[in-house]
Formats: structure tokens, sequence, C-alpha cells
């Protein structure tokens, strides 16, 4: 049960035993069930979100090449939860090293790890949810208050594991590592001490896999680790409220205590994955000099655009936007016009990016702005993977 919505949500275990009754009361074949049940949309999921503090939006400005796309967060593997994750808080927003991918790791090295499906391609469906605004001013005078030449909005993006690097052996961590993970302080929402005077960056993960616990925060310095400047933390300077929080908690935890450990903060040998085995697909990278480094171009990409700002508007907007596998919306026809009026990608709506995710793939959300006085704030940002099992 979803603590906030009040919705079940289930689990990869509840669709198994759904399925297994409906095969045996009926005598449905198996496809027909997996018809049945794709059409209830009685699927699991993984939510990753991230919710700023009244006052503390993640600003990205234009202006300058490393401070105008910030990743803001990346999803869990395809098929997994948040408790598969080595270092929970540098894995929200540290950018991928913008390396090529020589060879993706095998689907079949995923389903090793015990992923919570078995399918190749399993994705049904994603719901990205923002709330957001541009800088309030500026832009043509037609064109505010509407989606109509707007230089701020969202990106998803995609990453895959390099072939061998798809799995963290926690028996070679090193001592740093550990402290760090340590220092991650993560709260039910049942906690009171989840309500602070300061509260800093919430990063609010949800736990299908997990009966009870709901939801949970990150909270402290070890969620806004990132490499170089294209992260969101980098993206909003002068903000280290909350900055001591994750590590305070963690002081005191030595290797293998077992006295209050839960599922969310499991040992390193539990958690496969780590960003340093990922590599992005999207958005691109390039060579420059002997230095690799992103590509992103001047305009959107209306393949892979979630959203964009209303245009000179000072108060934040909600979006919620779903890409489904059923999506069928050729970007020259009507109803493609019709996503762009609203903001969205033209080319968005085709389910191409749903359809093509395979198991341990990665979805990603970029936050961009284009050309000085731009700025795209950021209130909360949030994506949800639906997968069949």
């Amino acid at each position: 049960m979803d603590s906030q919505s009040g919705i079940f949500q289930p689990r990869p275990i509840d669709v198994i035993v759904v399925k297994t009754m409906l095969s045996k009361a009926t005598q449905m074949p198996p496809e027909v069930v997996d018809i049945i049940i794709d059409h209830a949309e009685y699927w699991p999921h993984c939510e990753t979100v991230i919710e700023r503090p009244p006052r503390q939006d993640i600003r990205i400005s234009s202006g300058r090449r490393d401070r105008e796309n910030a990743l803001l967060l990346r999803s869990p593997p395809v098929g997994f939860d948040q408790d598969s994750i080595a270092q929970p808080g540098e894995w929200i927003s540290t950018p991928a090293a913008p390396e090529p991918l020589r060879e993706a790791a095998p689907v079949e090295a995923f389903k090793k790890l015990r992923a919570g499906t078995a399918l190749e391609r399993p994705v049904r469906k994603i719901v990205f949810t923002l709330r957001s605004r541009d800088q309030g001013w500026g832009g043509e005078a037609k064109d505010r208050g509407t989606f109509e030449g707007s230089w701020t909005w969202f990106e998803a993006g995609l990453e895959r594991f390099e072939a061998g690097l798809e799995r963290f052996d926690g028996n070679n961590e090193e001592e740093g590592d550990k402290e760090e993970v340590d220092a991650t302080c993560q709260k039910s929402l049942d906690s009171k001490s989840t309500i602070d005077k300061k509260p800093p960056t919430r990063l609010q993960l949800s736990h299908p896999f997990i009966g009870g616990l709901g939801r949970s925060f990150l909270h402290g310095p070890r969620a806004a680790r990132h490499l170089g400047s294209q992260s969101f933390a980098h993206a909003d300077e002068g903000n280290d409220e909350g900055k001591n929080e994750g590590e305070d908690k963690g002081k005191g935890k030595g290797k293998g205590e077992g006295e209050g450990e839960s599922e969310t903060t499991a040992p390193f040998r539990d958690r496969p994955f780590r960003v340093t085995g990922l590599r992005p697909v999207y958005p691109e990278t390039e060579v420059v000099g002997n230095t690799p480094r992103y590509n992103h171009p001047l305009e959107p990409n209306q393949q892979q655009k979630i959203q964009c700002n209303r245009t000179a508007t000072s108060t934040a907007g909600d979006y919620r936007i779903v890409w489904s596998w059923t999506d069928d919306i050729s970007p020259d026809s009507p109803e493609a016009e019709r996503l762009k009026r609203q903001g969205r990608g033209k080319a968005s709506g085709t389910g191409e990016f749903v359809r093509n995710l395979r198991l341990g793939d990665v979805v990603t959300v970029w936050a961009k702005s284009r050309f000085p006085g731009w700025a795209n704030n950021v209130q909360k940002v949030g994506v949800a993977v639906y997968w069949a099992v």
C-alpha cells in the first residue's frame, strides 16, 4: 500500500500470485493471463523523487555550458529497486563518465542478480512528475504564459552498464566507500525524525519490494555528491542546509553490525550496482581534443523531451507525463502537434523509448536551459518505472 496515495502497489511476488490464481482458476493459457495483467496495469514499479524545501529550488541557469545541463536524478536499473544500489546518494545525481558504451552487459547477467522480472524488455510505462518554472520574465510577449518560445525544459536520458561492470563486488570496497554509505541516512515517512528545523534536499524513494515500508528519505551531503558540474548539486550553489545530517547519523557503525539493520540499510555485498559501471547512451558523448564530454545540442531533442516550462511565468507548474509502451503517435500527425502545444516533445509519443528499454537499463532526467537570463527552477522531479513480470 502506498502510504501517501492509499493505492495498493503490487510487488513482483503479488503479480506472480495473481497470475497463478488466474491460470489455475480459469485454465487460461499464460499468454491470455499476461494480456489481462497488462490491461489492468497490474505491474510492480520503482519510483524516485527529489523534492526541495520551499524557496530552495534547484536552479539551472544558462550562459555557461557546464551550468545549463544538469542531471537531476536516475532510476534504479529496470527490474530492481533502490536496495540494489551500492551508494544511493551518489547514484541519484552523479553523472556517469562520458565514455562510449563498448559492449552492453547482457540481460542474462541481470537475471542472475535476482531481478524482479525475467523478461528482456519488460517496461510498460514511465511516469514523470515535475514542478518547475522559468525565470518569470523574458521571451516574446506573444509567448508569455504558453509553451511557445520556452528555453527551459527536461529530457529523458538512458544509461547502460558496461559488460563486466554491472556488478559491484562488495567484498572489495574501500574504507572510504563504506563510510560514505554509512553516512547516508535513510528514514521512513512514519519516523518522527524526518521533520527537521531546516530540512535539506529530500530524496523520496519508493520501495515496492519491501512490505510495510512505503517510502524513505535520503538526507545530507551524500545526496548531492557529483562528478564535475553537470549534476543538480552544482547547479544550485549556496545551499548547505542539512550538510552534516547524514554524516552524524552514520558515525559509530562498524562493519558486520546487524543490530537495527533494515532492508534499506543492507551492506554493500547485497547491493550490486554503482555509478562507475554505467555508460551514457543518451545524452551522447563526444571527444574534444583528448577529453571526452557530454554532447548537449542547443535545441531540445524532440524524442527525449519530457516537458518545457511556460514562458516567462513566475508560478511553478505541476506536470504529470506518461510514456507508455502502447503509445503510437507519429511525429508528423495532428496528435504530435497537440503534444507540442502541451509543452512536450513532438516525437516523444511514439512509445519507442519505453518499448526499447531492456532489463538493467537506467532512466535519467536532465534539466536544460539556454541563452543568458533563462533559468530552469525545479521544485520537484520524479520518475516511476513500471515493468511486467
